[in-house]
Order: C-alpha cells, then structure tokens, then sequence
C-alpha cells in the first residue's frame, strides 16, 4: 500500500504542469527541484530511521541547494525546525557542531566565485577579490 501511495504521489508532483515545464526546459528550476526532492527524500529517511549518516548528508544537502537557489530556504528552514524537534532525543549536542560544518561543507561552490573573481576579469558580480560588494559602472 505504502508503494502505491509513494508512485501515486511521486507522479502527481512529477507531471504537475509546472514541475513538468521546469524539467523540461534549460532552466535553472530543474536543478532547483532535484535539490527539493532530494530534500523531501532525506527527510523521509530521517523521519522512518534517524541515523547520523542521514543528518550529515541532509545538512550538506541543504547547504548545497542554497547556492543553486535561495527560494530553497523556504523548505529548509521547516526541515531544519522539524528535525530539531523529532530528533532532539537523538541529535545530541556533540553532534549539533558536526551539522554545521557538514551545512557548511554543502555552501563551498560559493568559494568559486572568489576564485574566479582572481582568474577572470571583473564581470557581473563586480570586484569580489575583497569580499565588498563594490561595483563598478561603465
């Protein structure tokens, strides 16, 4: 029953009209949604078996698809608040550190933007060499 219900779901979301025009077409939102599938995934695995593994891979899930779209914040932060309080009997304290580098570990594709700011010339993103946000007009 549990499988029928998971296909019937999966489909609905998957040929819903805009998740369908977002998939299929060169867009940034096809990425977008792997990201928030992937998100849905990683909470279900939590919620039936809440494992360390499944917590260190899902807060590098969740830092990872911030920096493909921002609006992603919208289902980490209920996720994160969730996880919280499901699993606060097993996420212990010692572990709350290793949830934030993992977090942080998934937010390294923002460190390219400095690299190529010293590799490439200047662009749209303006002189990133410093860290200030300083534009220049043409």
């Amino acid at each position: 029953m549990y499988i029928i219900c998971a296909v019937v779901a999966a489909s609905l979301y998957a040929f819903s009209p805009l998740i369908w025009l977002y998939a299929t077409h060169a867009e940034v939102f096809s990425l977008n949604n792997l990201f928030i599938c992937g998100l849905i995934f990683l909470t279900l695995k939590f919620a039936s078996s809440p494992t360390p593994t499944t917590a260190f891979v899902g807060a590098f899930w969740c830092g990872l698809s911030l920096t493909n779209q921002h609006t992603s914040i919208f289902f980490i932060l209920p996720i994160v608040l969730w996880v919280l309080f499901v699993g606060r009997r097993f996420l212990l304290p010692y572990r709350i550190p290793h949830l934030i580098v993992c977090f942080g570990l998934g937010l390294i594709p923002y460190l390219y933007l400095f690299v190529a700011a010293r590799i490439a010339p200047p662009g749209s993103w303006g002189d990133t060499s410093n860290g200030r946000a300083s534009f220049t007009t043409s």
